[in-house]
């Protein structure tokens, strides 16, 4: 039901058509960002309305309607579109290099960033991205030191001089940023892996049944303090 609320709510949001043929959505207030969402920018909206909602507060995010990935010529097409001089990025999971690449950004945030791999001879290697404005990169630990991590070809290379932070959040998996029950939904399929309540041991005589809606809310609790730093971060980087 929310969902759809929402869905509908973006209907009345100002929106306009690029000459890919997608169509992109305004929500916020305050300088614009393009908000790229997993696998290229195809996944919905709607399983990142919380962060969403939270970045909106102090940014104008430029919103995919269509689920068709962002190809570079987007990028000018938004930019002419709003007559601005530069956007920024905000990008989760996978997306294509050569967007990160474009001089049209000012600034980039990108959570868990991942690219195709080079293929050689050798099979597959990283790819070196070329990016021409500084990043700040945030890294879910649990993508990287679990075991279920990302293969070490699809982690791309950044020049370091634009490298404005790297930081890895203790804990928390390649999921747990988006809204709690696709969070849950995408650790439950065994392909990530993401929060989790540790078991405490306790005395015999303290011990008492704990329900599962009480330890599934430390877990939400945990997840709303990691989209909250996530926020932080970005307004005091843009």
């Amino acid at each position: 039901m929310l969902n759809n609320i929402l869905f509908i709510l973006s209907l009345f949001n100002p929106s306009f058509k690029l000459k890919s043929d997608k169509t992109v959505y305004l929500k916020g207030n305050g300088p614009p960002v393009i908000f790229s969402t997993g696998l290229f920018g195809v996944m919905p909206n709607f399983i990142y309305s919380d962060i969403q909602n939270k970045l909106s507060q102090n940014y104008t995010l430029i919103l995919n309607k269509d689920y068709k990935p962002f190809v570079l010529n987007d990028i000018s097409d938004i930019k002419n579109e709003l007559s601005v001089d530069y956007l920024s990025l905000f990008s989760h999971s996978s997306i294509n290099s050569n967007i990160l690449e474009s001089k049209i950004f000012n600034k980039i945030v990108s959570c868990d960033p991942i690219v195709l791999p080079k293929i050689n001879s050798n099979g597959l290697s990283k790819r070196n991205v070329n990016i021409n404005s500084d990043i700040l990169i945030i890294k879910a630990e649990k993508l990287y030191n679990s075991d279920k991590v990302l293969p070490n070809f699809q982690n791309p290379i950044f020049n370091n001089d634009k490298i404005y932070s790297e930081i890895i959040y203790k804990d928390v998996g390649h999921p747990d940023i988006l809204n709690d029950y696709w969070a849950d939904l995408a650790i439950y399929t065994n392909f990530w892996r993401g929060l989790e309540n540790k078991k405490e041991i306790k005395k015999y005589k303290e011990w008492k049944y704990t329900k599962y809606i009480e330890n599934n809310k430390k877990i939400q609790k945990l997840r709303k303090e990691y989209k909250n730093y996530i926020v932080k971060e970005v307004n005091n980087f843009l």
